[in-house]
């Protein structure tokens, strides 16, 4: 079986033989890479580890095919691992330990794996590594709305992830959509089980934004019962006819 081995400068010095002290030796977190799915990535993936939630390693694992799994060093102590597809569209916050999507921006097709293990003296094995989708495509049709007198946001109450648990993040989140005929879409990080999610219909004649059109498409969301701690993301079609006030969902697995 062909292994990867991820090596810490801070370990290249440290030499340990079975008849002295391995406090501070170093153990590995073992990856089984077996389940990776072709979709998941490209050419390679960041990898992050922290140790007592202290950021120790940041690089980017290679991927292929060929590779069955990879050990990445640790010391003793409670473990965080995170390996995720790369982000363009979303600033990377290394202190906070999050990704955020910068305002009038959407987010990007984000796949990715998180786990907590705590180690002590011995290797850990991480059987069955996948990466999630963390996404979703929102998609939605508006009846009886002329595209050319109005525009189209989505808001929310989520501006993106933690890299280190891809739970979301509070902040503004705001996206003008431009329709492909008459479908819009937009790509959304995970939400919260009460994101403020909404449709914003903006008439482009009228200065008063008393005039928007806000349709609530987060509350017809959780009538439809979608789980947003799903460890898979499921995507969103939503119908709304504005002049009748009704929204449909539709959930595509």
């Amino acid at each position: 079986m062909k292994r990867v081995f991820a090596i810490l400068s801070i370990f290249l010095t440290t030499a340990c033989s079975l008849f002295e002290d391995r406090g501070m030796c170093p153990d590995f977190v073992v990856l089984d890479l077996d389940y990776f799915p072709d979709r998941s990535c490209d050419e390679s993936l960041k990898l992050m580890h922290w140790h007592d939630d202290f950021l120790v390693e940041k690089s980017d694992m290679p991927y292929n095919r060929d590779v069955h799994s990879y050990d990445i060093p640790v010391s003793d102590g409670m473990v965080d691992i995170a390996a995720f597809s790369p982000c363009d569209s979303a600033r990377f916050d290394e202190q906070e330990k999050r990704l955020i999507i910068p305002l009038g921006e959407e987010f990007h097709p984000f796949y990715g794996f998180a786990r907590r293990v705590y180690v002590n003296g011995a290797d850990a094995y991480i059987e069955g590594v996948r990466l999630y989708k963390q996404f979703v495509r929102l998609s939605f049709r508006l009846r009886r709305v002329p595209f050319d007198e109005y525009d189209v946001w989505v808001m929310s109450d989520v501006c993106g992830i933690s890299t280190q648990t891809f739970e979301p993040i509070p902040g503004a989140f705001l996206h003008e959509l431009r329709p492909k005929e008459d479908l819009y879409e937009c790509i959304l990080p995970r939400q919260t089980d009460k994101c403020d999610l909404r449709v914003v219909i903006k008439e482009r004649s009228s200065p008063n934004p008393g005039q928007d059109i806000e349709i609530p498409i987060g509350e017809s969301i959780r009538d439809n019962r979608y789980d947003w701690n799903s460890p898979e993301l499921a995507d969103i079609y939503v119908y709304v006819d504005v002049a009748k006030e009704i929204t449909v969902v539709q959930i595509i697995e």
